[in-house]
C-alpha cells in the first residue's frame, strides 16, 4: 500500500468532490433525482450562489 504525501491528498480531493457531487441529491429519491437531472441522474457540478462547486460539513 502506498502511503506518501500525494496519494493521502488524493484521497482528500476525490472524497471532496464526491461530496460536492453528492451533495445536491443526498436525500432525493431516485424519481425525484431523474425528475431533476435526467435519466442519468446528476453527471456534472452543481454551482452555488457562490458561482462555484460547494463542499458540506461532510467533507
Amino acid at each position: 500500500m502506498k502511503r506518501n504525501k500525494d496519494h493521502f491528498r488524493g484521497s482528500l480531493l476525490g472524497g471532496a468532490i464526491g461530496d460536492t457531487l453528492g451533495w445536491p441529491v443526498e436525500f432525493l429519491r431516485l424519481d425525484e433525482i431523474k425528475r431533476r437531472y435526467g435519466e442519468e441522474g446528476i453527471t456534472d457540478l452543481v454551482v452555488g450562489r457562490s458561482g462555484k462547486a460547494e463542499i458540506t460539513d461532510d467533507t
